[in-house]
């Protein structure tokens, strides 16, 4: 059996490759935006909008944040557009 510290250091190391994994994601849209490629960053969009709203909802970040950080993609996008 594992003992509580151990536990707690995997549960870390879950929690840090998902915010990660988010963070990458987020970026990619940005950077389609950044290119001007419209087509491709509403497809992040999506992306990030699902992972970012899964994420919330397994309780990794905080709902507010998760759409927060949606709201804010979205006006980006249409302020692009």
């Amino acid at each position: 059996m594992d003992s509580v510290d151990e536990i707690g250091i995997y549960l870390y190391r879950d929690l840090c490759a998902v915010k990660s994994s988010l963070k990458g994601i987020v970026k990619n849209f940005y950077s389609a935006l950044a290119a001007e490629n419209f087509d491709l960053a509403k497809e992040k969009l999506g992306l990030a909008e699902k992972k970012l709203m899964q994420a919330a909802a397994k309780g990794t970040i905080h709902k507010n944040t998760a759409s927060r950080k949606v709201s804010r993609m979205t006006r980006a996008y249409n302020k692009a557009k």
